[in-house]
């Protein structure tokens, strides 16, 4: 129901700085606006807003690889970082310890 959702919701809203809620679909004038104003954020009949240019879109890429993978492997990384190739690999749940 949620993938349905997103799909069919449109990308480019509005949102009220001051509740940080979807106002309504930014128009494309209001989108050039956003990427030339100081940190993207417009005034509209006396409001203050920001463009969410991602919202609604899909949470899985082109590849078909969902969020969720993507961010394991991120944290991982960190992790991977942090405390060597064995706590990459301890993260990931191929731990090379018998």
């Amino acid at each position: 129901m949620l993938y349905e959702t997103m799909r069919k919701t449109p990308r480019n809203f509005l949102f009220d700085l001051g509740d940080d809620e979807p106002f309504r679909e930014a128009t494309p004038e209001e989108v050039a606006e956003s990427w030339s104003a100081h940190m993207g954020i417009i005034t509209v009949g006396g409001h203050e807003y920001y463009v969410d240019h991602y919202y609604g879109e899909d949470l899985e890429d082109p590849d078909g690889e969902d969020w969720y993978d993507e961010q394991r492997r991120e944290i991982a990384r960190e992790e991977g970082m942090l405390g060597g190739i064995d706590a990459y690999n301890d993260y990931m749940g191929c731990s090379l310890d018998r």
